[in-house]
């Protein structure tokens, strides 16, 4: 099973070729190498000349076990964004959901990575053949991220029984 992931921002350190054939004819695959020593490879041409060694990309891509080895298969690739560093929205006021979303955010994060969790999934994936710890771990946060970032902003006032108008009382 692929687990796709959120877009991430890498320097382009080495990108290299290797080309075959196989009962589809031949292939060139593309393998790119990041400054954290982690490798990405696609078969999309147009993917790979998109990256330029020494320059930095934003991509996306989809985490899955092949041959008992983890393999980063690349998707798409944008250039970098220049965010600034406080969030307003186009009328220049400041977007008070933004910057509660990436507090959110942060919260969750810090909260999974120092978690039991966190590290009984590390251990567990120790102990599994082919499988990279810290992929295993970041694609797990991610999906516990997302899904209390869903909860959070789509559940209703009063749907967990904390009643939000405090000038009623506490609850009975």
């Amino acid at each position: 099973m692929a687990v796709e992931t959120p877009w991430d921002e890498i320097l382009v350190q080495t990108k290299t070729e290797k080309h075959g054939s196989s009962a589809k004819g031949p292939w060139i695959r593309y393998a790119i190498k990041d400054g954290n020593d982690e490798w990405y490879s696609t078969f999309s041409k147009s993917v790979a000349d998109q990256l330029v060694e020494g320059e930095k990309a934003r991509i996306k891509y989809e985490t899955k076990i092949v041959s008992g080895r983890t393999v980063k298969n690349l998707l798409e690739v944008a250039q970098p964004e220049q965010l600034p560093i406080y969030s307003s929205t186009d009328d220049g006021e400041t977007d008070w959901d933004l910057i509660g979303l990436r507090k959110t955010r942060c919260a969750l994060w810090s909260s999974f990575l120092e978690s039991q969790l966190a590290a009984s999934l590390y251990l567990k994936a120790t102990q599994t053949e082919g499988r990279d710890p810290h992929d295993y771990v970041i694609i797990t946060g991610i999906r516990y991220v997302v899904a209390a970032e869903k909860d959070i902003f789509e559940r209703q006032a009063g749907d967990d029984g904390i009643p939000f108008d405090f000038d009623q009382g506490a609850p009975e």
